[in-house]
């Protein structure tokens, strides 16, 4: 979305001519549909003309309210904002007394191409009247100058946010950001493509994230074509534990490195700094395999299978 837009209405900038004897503090809200995160409320100090209730509505130059109708202390009214930011939308105002106000506005449209659904509450209170200077065009560069100072703050928080959902590899939110995170998937693919450049880091991704698949499909990836390269390349590089994890369970290559390399190695008394160490896990895994296709391994998995089947029938009492 672009934050520009987000930040005038949000801030209350004026529609027409920044002329005016009261001084209000303008706090809003701002929320979007399918943002993971929310942005923070904006406080703004205004002048406004005296009892001009239209004139508290929030609003951009490229948007003007259309109707607007006032019925005991609340006022209502629909806005429309013409391209590249065509929105349309419907809130109100509710005076509470003199010098305090709150209203809601409510939006749907379309943003730099991406759907908009957005909300925003707002409040106000007078805080007085405003010094001769404030109502000269002084007063408007310096809200200007306020403005793009808030712009910059929010476009640096956002950017944070959108880079830290990269980093977490939140791609299951990344539709519903596309307007405020225009680069996110790219940023996201990028981070994935980096985090499992090799075997011992895809290791890691499989570990912390449990839709590690999801995010290789969403990236166009295969993540079987994946397990398999990472195989190759943990069986050239020697990372064997790398290599249990992707290789298929009867891959010949790590039978016959098992079995010419684990015979008579103990771990227990090898030194941590021997490079033999490295075969630890796949001479465990060897072994644990060699176990359970012996004999006497398929006899106790035998054993097992008909304690669990007794214990079926005597919960059935037959």
């Amino acid at each position: 979305m672009n934050l520009r837009l987000s930040l005038l209405l949000a801030i209350g900038l004026l529609a027409g001519p920044v002329l005016a004897d009261e001084k209000w503090e303008v706090t809003t809200s701002f929320e979007m549909a399918g943002m993971p995160f929310q942005m923070p409320s904006t406080t703004q100090t205004v002048c406004v003309p005296p009892g001009n209730d239209q004139k508290l509505v929030p609003a951009d130059k490229n948007c003007k309210v259309t109707s607007f109708s006032t019925s005991g202390s609340t006022s209502r009214f629909h806005m429309e904002c013409s391209a590249p930011q065509k929105m349309s939308g419907d809130g109100e105002i509710t005076r509470m007394g003199h010098d305090a106000y709150k209203g809601k506005f409510a939006a749907r449209g379309n943003v730099d191409g991406s759907a908009v659904d957005m909300k925003m509450a707002y409040a106000g209170r007078k805080l007085g009247s405003c010094a001769a200077g404030e109502t000269t065009a002084a007063k408007a560069g310096a809200m200007q100058a306020d403005l793009n100072a808030l712009q910059a703050k929010q476009g640096a928080s956002v950017k944070q946010v959108c880079q830290q959902m990269a980093n977490n590899l939140n791609w299951s939110a990344a539709e519903g950001t596309a307007a405020v995170c225009p680069t996110l998937k790219t940023d996201i693919c990028r981070r994935f493509g980096k985090l499992t450049a090799t075997p011992d880091s895809l290791r890691g991704v499989r570990q912390q994230h449990e839709d590690w698949e999801q995010i290789a499909g969403y990236c166009g990836k295969d993540p079987e074509a994946m397990k398999v390269s990472a195989c190759q390349t943990a069986k050239q590089q020697k990372i064997w534990d790398a290599a249990i994890d992707f290789c298929p369970a009867d891959d010949p290559d790590l039978k016959q490195v098992a079995s010419d390399s684990c015979r008579g190695l103990d771990f227990t008394a090898m030194a941590a700094n021997d490079k033999r160490m490295a075969l630890a896990p796949l001479c465990e895994d060897y072994a644990r395999r060699q176990r359970a296709s012996s004999p006497a391994g398929m006899m106790d998995a035998g054993k097992k299978a008909m304690d669990g089947i007794n214990k079926l029938r005597g919960l059935f009492g037959k």
